[in-house]
């Protein structure tokens, strides 16, 4: 089966590498088990770099990700999920 294609947003990214939330931990352990794939786009790198004021490893790829999910915390974007069906849209714990 192939992975799920998963895109994070900006806090989402933060929690994982800055904030090093445990709700993360189960995307991590995904990842690591070859489970899920995490992609980022050009302007989410660039915003991540500007926040964290250093390169991150390079997982891009062009904006038809295809993503299954996108995992995120922002609150305006989860009320979004509840109004439509055509993307996934979760925070951490949901996925």
């Amino acid at each position: 089966m192939a992975p799920r294609r998963v895109v994070l947003d900006t806090n989402s990214w933060l929690d994982w590498l800055v904030f090093h939330d445990p709700g993360m931990s189960f995307l991590k352990r995904e990842v690591e088990e070859k489970r899920i794939e995490i992609f980022i786009d050009a302007a989410c790198e660039a915003e991540l770099e500007r926040v964290l004021a250093y390169d991150l490893a390079r997982h891009t790829l062009d904006a038809a990700a295809r993503a299954d999910v996108l995992v995120t915390k922002d609150h305006k974007l989860l009320e979004l999920a509840r109004r439509t069906r055509a993307f996934r849209i979760l925070n951490p714990r949901q996925f």
